[in-house]
């Protein structure tokens, strides 16, 4: 008897314990450090063929953001506080690229406009508020 009460004992803690790690796991807040992202779409917007891949690159040491437009390159600062997520002073090289230059103005607008943002199926999705400004996806190493 004391074997099967035991033994119940121990089934029932090691499951709450698996779900609490679960749990735990769940609220962690996503890190956008440690990954170049690529671009993937805009909502209600066709991207242009690009000479290069659209890129954006966090560094947390430094509150710096950097990328590539598919034309220009760019980089500006960003303060981040859980989901919530400000670019700014962003800036650009000048060089003009046909086609393109629509998809790099939607881009900067959509880091410029951005106040949060969320990691769902490995995508990051840049929002002002609810509504969708665009999405990123993982660099594949051989994009890189």
């Amino acid at each position: 008897m004391r074997y099967l009460l035991s033994l119940s004992l121990l089934l029932l803690f090691s499951c709450s314990s698996v779900k609490n790690q679960a749990d735990a796991k769940k609220e962690k807040p996503a890190r956008l450090n440690g990954t170049s992202w690529t671009l993937s779409s805009f909502p209600n917007f066709k991207m242009e063929k690009l000479k290069s891949t659209a890129t954006l690159i966090f560094n947390d040491t430094t509150n710096r953001i950097g990328g590539y437009s598919g034309c220009n390159g760019y980089g500006g600062s960003y303060e981040v506080n859980g989901t919530s997520l400000k670019m700014k002073d962003i800036l650009g090289t000048l060089k003009a690229c046909m086609p393109g230059m629509k998809t790099e103005s939607t881009l900067y607008n959509a880091l410029n406009n951005t106040d949060n943002y969320k990691i769902s199926d490995g995508k990051l999705v840049l929002m002002q508020g609810t509504k969708v400004l665009a999405e990123f996806v993982p660099l594949k190493k051989e994009e890189k």
